[in-house]
């Protein structure tokens, strides 16, 4: 069963609402909906004819523009071979003018091949459907519309369509000043001057007006968002759901758009005051980088529920239908998840005619006309997998898939449920490898991570590196700043406590390589190994459970802690332990190429062993993987090694032919090193599996994943 909850009271609200005389109500919208929005209710009757015909007027010239720009022979600049729009890359894009969302597939559903790699959106009260794609195509190269909707025309178009938008904005501001608290009228008003490019005086309009309070700021932040302050914009929109009744922040906050489907399983109308934890978790994990001031995810969504709102207010904007009965709720999810489009390619009059065909036989009604909804490429998704907000505490760094998979193509999708378009991208760090040793009303952890010249994120050297934990949504802590090597470790050691949380580690001055065409950043140089590199920012994410501090410990309890790489030399002797001063060596990953690194250090601490304690110390490297007959064979007859074999070391202290340090305390603190051989090792996961036993006491002991690389 297709899930309404959202369709029926958002959208609903959102676009019925929204819609003046002649666009009509439409008979689903529940009057629990009507009694909200007030952002959204028609203008007062008098004098609203004068504005729905000049409103009508307009759009439909901006549509013929559009129409005409599509149907023209380009210029140069826009294809090189000065064709149409409409007949570049028809073949590819046919199948996403218009997706059918019913059972019957027919040519255009075996071409859109409808799967979970795909992102169609289905209407909820009619057969419409909208298929959001990538580029089909390298032509035409029209700017990017999402921010310059006038982008879309050809350039000897774009000055008639800005005359015929300032003649429409006379008439909205004399209706203005008629109707000075008209909810509708002042965003209509932001919304074309924001069009016509008039930052400025769209911020002036949502300074001085006098309609209800909380969509006057709301307005002001939309604003604000559109003239690249991300920063104020967030700030005015936490202001603005201060603000609103609560019945339109719970709509305003409904994330279930964002979702798949079967995550959310009841009504939002009678369960989404409940979800005030779910979305700060959303939006928590969401968030790009914790060391930046905001969040700026949260608050493109927020200018994206706005931007719908303002788009819908005629019911129709020249290419689009913005009311229920025609499909808007497809149209308003797909925005919501994924912004405005970059370029919407049009299907040509044969092609409206043979789709409007076929919604009238499946009982919906006709709305051409029919296009496609192309996203540039280089794209972010910094929203966890959706499982992940169940138990944030339980997420590894694959919770977060930032970029586009590589060897990406048109024929292998990745559709996310919503990504963002930043000016400067966002890469994916390597996670590294973490400590944590046990103090006595605290943790010391420290963070290690390699970035060589072969991977795909270069450094600046020296430029900071930031390292973070997040024990909850707004709870975030700087653990250490420290500078980043080229071709060396990050590494960041600070105190946390033993709380459960997610640990990050960001940097912000970073050169990426080899990223997606389309994405945009400040600055880009061209790389020596002949891809395009620019500046970017980093960062990696993932769960850490640090161990209880020795005050938390038991009387007589005995712990040990997680084994740490270490750096060694070639001709190295047995490291002296040196306590955690030793965690300044600590290798940058996990994963360990045996030709390069066949030797590591290993640090350890045990807890609550004094020096004048008996006992049995190991380390063991183990891994266990199934052996097939041929396999056992060969090992029994020396042909073969065994692929479970064994680094197992095991000693009784105290020794004084091995180096112990011990701190004396109400908890004894002991501190170990050992050097391993691993060059004999083969490729694959292995156990390093630390264990201290006092003599007639039980093992305690400790596993840390390693992977061994040839």
């Amino acid at each position: 069963m297709r899930r309404h909850h959202f369709g029926t009271l958002l959208w609903s609200a959102t676009f019925a609402l929204a819609a003046v005389a002649g666009t009509g109500a439409v008979a689903s919208v529940r009057a629990s909906a009507q009694a909200v929005s007030p952002a959204l209710r028609p203008a007062a009757a008098s004098g609203r004819k004068t504005l729905d015909s000049a409103a009508q007027k307009f759009l439909d010239e901006w549509g013929n523009y559009w129409r005409r720009t599509q149907s023209s022979r380009l210029p140069t600049p826009l294809s090189r071979q000065r064709r149409m729009a409409t007949s570049i890359a028809a073949h590819e894009r046919r199948p996403y003018f218009h997706c059918h969302s019913n059972k019957r597939l027919g040519l255009n559903e075996q071409l859109v091949k409808l799967t979970g790699d795909y992102a169609p959106i289905s209407a909820s009260f009619t057969a419409f459907s909208v298929c959001p794609t990538w580029p089909l195509d390298d032509e035409p190269t029209f700017p990017d519309e999402d921010g310059n909707i006038d982008a879309a025309l050809l350039p000897s178009l774009r000055d008639q369509a800005t005359t015929a938008r300032a003649k429409f904005l006379g008439v909205l501001e004399r209706y203005a000043t008629d109707n000075p608290r008209d909810n509708f009228v002042a965003g209509q008003r932001v919304r074309f001057l924001l069009d016509q490019q008039l930052d400025d005086s769209a911020y002036a309009v949502s300074q001085t007006c006098l309609a209800e309070q909380w969509w006057c700021v709301t307005l002001q932040a939309y604003t604000e968002f559109q003239m690249g302050r991300t920063s104020e914009a967030g700030a005015t929109f936490v202001r603005a759901r201060g603000l609103m009744h609560p019945t339109e922040r719970c709509l305003w906050e409904d994330i279930s758009a964002l979702a798949p489907d079967e995550f959310f399983q009841t009504d939002s109308e009678s369960h989404c005051y409940g979800r005030d934890v779910l979305n700060k978790q959303y939006w928590w994990l969401a968030d790009p980088m914790w060391s930046v001031a905001g969040n700026e995810r949260r608050v493109e969504h927020d200018a994206r529920v706005a931007q719908i709102r303002l788009q819908s207010g005629f019911g129709y904007d020249g290419r689009s239908h913005w009311i229920s009965a025609k499909g808007s709720d497809a149209l308003g999810r797909m925005v919501l998840r994924y912004g405005w489009p970059s370029y919407l390619a049009w299907g040509g009059v044969v092609g409206d005619l043979e789709h409007g065909n076929w919604l009238k036989g499946n009982g919906s009604p006709e709305q051409p006309p029919y296009t496609t909804y192309e996203y540039s490429r280089g794209r972010v998704h910094t929203a966890a997998a959706w499982e992940v907000l169940a138990n944030p505490f339980a997420a590894t760094d694959s919770a977060w898939q930032l970029n586009e998979p590589r060897n990406f193509s048109w024929r292998k999708r990745w559709w996310p449920d919503e990504f963002t378009k930043r000016p400067t991208p966002l890469v994916q760090l390597p996670r590294g490898q973490t400590a944590m040793l046990r103090r006595k009303g605290d943790i010391i952890l420290a963070l290690a991570t390699d970035i060589t010249t072969n991977d795909a994120v270069r450094v600046r050297d020296g430029s900071p590196a930031t390292l973070l934990i997040a024990t909850g949504p707004d709870i975030v802590q700087v653990v250490a700043t420290s500078p980043m090597k080229i071709g060396g470790t990050v590494f960041g050691r600070g105190r946390i406590g033993s709380h459960p949380a997610l640990l990050a580690l960001e940097a912000r001055d970073v050169v990426a390589r080899n990223i997606a065409p389309g994405s945009t950043a400040p600055s880009s140089t061209s790389d020596r190994t002949g891809g395009d590199s620019v500046m970017a920012e980093a960062r990696t994410r993932f769960s850490i459970v640090p161990p209880a501090t020795l005050d938390e410990m038991r009387a007589g309890e005995v712990a040990i802690s997680e084994a740490v790489l270490l750096r060694v030399t070639d001709n190295a002797v047995p490291l002296a332990a040196k306590s955690d001063t030793l965690l300044a060596q600590m290798l940058g990953s996990v994963v360990i190429d045996v030709n390069t690194t066949p030797k590591v250090g290993v640090y350890w601490e045990t807890y609550g062993v004094s020096a004048r304690d008996s006992v049995t110390v190991g380390v063991r490297v183990e891994r266990q993987v199934s052996v097939g007959g041929l396999r056992r064979l060969g090992m029994a007859l020396r042909l073969a090694d065994n692929p479970n074999s064994t680094v197992n070391i095991a000693w009784r202290e105290p020794d004084r032919g091995r180096t112990t340090n011990t701190i004396d305390g109400v908890v004894p603190i002991q501190s170990r090193t050992v050097i391993l051989d691993l060059s004999r090792l083969e490729s694959g996961p292995y156990d390093l599996v630390m264990s201290v036993a006092k003599i007639r006491g039980e093992a305690v002991t400790s596993v840390k994943r390693i992977v061994i690389a040839r």
